[in-house]
């Protein structure tokens, strides 16, 4: 299982930076599944200020594309933090220790998942 993780995305407005994501990200998904591992990508909750939201909506729309039609599945770690009571610190983005805790139980869910799948 290999679990791919992106949240931010300076610059996502330039086509040069998203030509360049997106074929990091389509030579990260070949290799990733090249020796026939299950393959996630992480759905990340809204950054509070909106440049910071708008690199993640970018980037996860160009992890989208590249993993469209190859078996990949995303681990909603956005559900995951909106269910979490205090999962963040002050700036209502970076994880607290309970935090933390939800992020490593939605990957663990994605986990149980797969083994109860494939055994």
């Amino acid at each position: 299982m290999i679990v791919i993780q992106s949240t931010l995305f300076p610059d996502a407005d330039s086509p040069a930076r998203r030509a360049a994501y997106s074929s990091a990200m389509a030579d990260l998904i070949a290799v990733a599944r090249s020796r026939d591992a299950h393959v996630y990508l992480v759905s990340h909750p809204a950054p509070p200020k909106a440049p910071e939201r708008h690199e993640r909506d970018v980037a996860q729309q160009l992890q989208a594309t590249a993993a469209a039609g190859k078996g990949i599945s995303t681990i909603p770690l956005d559900w995951w933090m909106a269910h979490c009571a205090g999962g963040t610190v002050g700036d209502g983005w970076h994880l607290s220790a309970k935090g933390q805790d939800c992020h490593a139980l939605a990957i663990t869910s994605a986990v149980d998942q797969l083994r109860s799948k494939v055994g």
